[in-house]
């Protein structure tokens, strides 16, 4: 008995270590799902058709896409501190699990501080898990170390140096919790320190994406339509847009969208059913090829990668790029105030939304126009509304969503 208490409390204390630090990579919006989007839980439970009850995880990553009601993209990890390596019954029980709760954009992470047989390996390969080593109280204290199939690591009686970490999903292997993280698709290179993206300013990014708009002779009050995307890409930049199914080609299966630099085409997942998030995921990625095709080719053609930091940077200069692209900041001032005079939102300067119900249906009126308006979601036009202090929300983003599913 007193063993199995020790056992317990040795395995909560390292998904204690897992959750705490990937609690903060999700806060600092360095994982592999987008932070500010996700929600991270521990002993969660999730219903199982086959048993017709819950099963409990030790930990799970809820991410939620602009005007969904619930999760888009589940991560389930298994942390398991074991002194013998992770047995491949271990990996068969943790697939049946995530198959029994899973739909299909739900990623599947072993955490250990034993190692794995090659057995394991393969069958992670075939699956798609990552199998990621943990042997140091400290993962920022984390350094390259080449490995061979022939190293210790894959032999049934030796495990890891303690200095390390290490991730592998059957056919690649990561030596760092960052190239984990970037490799699994937050950009499409690993990070060291080569390449400097520098900063841009939100006002620098609106500058740019008004002078693109301008190239292109686009009425500021008229919203871009995904046809009008495709057909400006391919004329100004020769880059085609294509959907793809993302876990047949191997690619993250939490990607919404990725770029080929070298074949210049613009892919979206075939998953994305939402016509706004389609919208959004393209100019997303053409703001890589206005902003930084350059280093991203850097990568490509000189084998040079973005140091650590540039990594998160690019994506969010995207993010703001798309955003200022199909929703011009002049034109979202002149039409708040539109909202606000056609729905009597009687403050004049502000939306302000509370849990009141006047205030929730003023809210969802005026957003709902806008939304209409610039072929927009409501959670890009609440996040710019934030920020540019035409909006005031005075509850958790939980029963936004809530609110919006009604």
């Amino acid at each position: 008995m007193a063993n199995s208490i020790n056992t317990v409390a040795k395995g909560d204390a390292f998904e204690e270590i897992v959750y705490t630090h990937i609690k903060q990579l999700l806060d600092a919006d360095n994982f592999i799902v987008p932070g500010k989007r996700s929600y991270i839980y521990r002993k969660k439970g999730y219903y199982s058709e086959s048993r017709k009850d819950n099963i409990i995880v030790d930990i799970s990553i809820e991410t939620i896409l602009p005007e969904a009601n619930t999760y888009s993209i589940l991560t389930i990890i298994e942390c398991k501190d074991y002194k013998s390596k992770v047995s491949i019954d271990n990996l068969e029980e943790f697939v049946c699990k995530i198959d029994q709760m899973a739909g299909k954009n739900t990623k599947g992470i072993f955490f250990t501080t034993s190692g794995f047989s090659e057995k394991c390996i393969n069958f992670a390969k075939a699956k798609g898990l990552w199998l990621v080593v943990y042997n140091n109280e400290e993962f920022s204290n984390l350094t390259y170390r080449q490995t061979s199939k022939n190293s210790s690591f894959f032999d049934s009686t030796s495990i890891v140096s303690p200095e390390s970490f290490y991730a592998t999903n059957g056919n690649d292997e990561v030596f760092k919790m960052p190239d984990l993280l970037i490799y699994s698709g937050i950009i499409d290179t690993c990070t060291i320190k080569t390449i400097h993206v520098p900063f841009i300013s939100d006002d620098e990014l609106s500058k740019i994406a008004t002078t693109y708009r301008n190239q292109l002779q686009l009425n500021p009050y008229l919203p871009i339509m995904f046809d009008d995307l495709k057909t400006y890409a391919i004329r100004d930049f020769n880059l085609t847009i294509e959907s793809m199914n993302f876990s047949s080609n191997g690619r993250n299966l939490s990607a919404l969208g990725a770029i080929d630099v070298v074949k210049k085409i613009i892919y979206y997942s075939n998953t994305i059913t939402d016509a706004h998030r389609i919208l959004f995921t393209v100019a997303h990625e053409l703001g890589h090829w206005i902003l930084h095709r350059n280093y991203l080719l850097d990568g490509i053609l000189r084998d040079e990668v973005l140091e650590d930091g540039s990594a998160s940077r690019i994506e969010i200069q995207a993010n703001r790029f798309a955003s200022y692209l199909l929703v011009p900041e002049s034109s979202l001032r002149i039409f708040t105030r539109i909202a606000f005079d056609k729905y009597d939102n009687p403050r004049k300067d502000r939306l302000w939304w509370d849990l009141q119900p006047c205030n929730m249906e003023l809210a969802h009126e005026i957003l709902g126009f806008l939304s209409k308006r610039f072929n927009a979601s409501k959670e890009m036009l609440i996040l710019r509304m934030e920020n540019n202090k035409t909006l005031e929300r005075h509850f958790d983003q939980g029963r936004q969503l809530d609110y919006f599913a009604k």
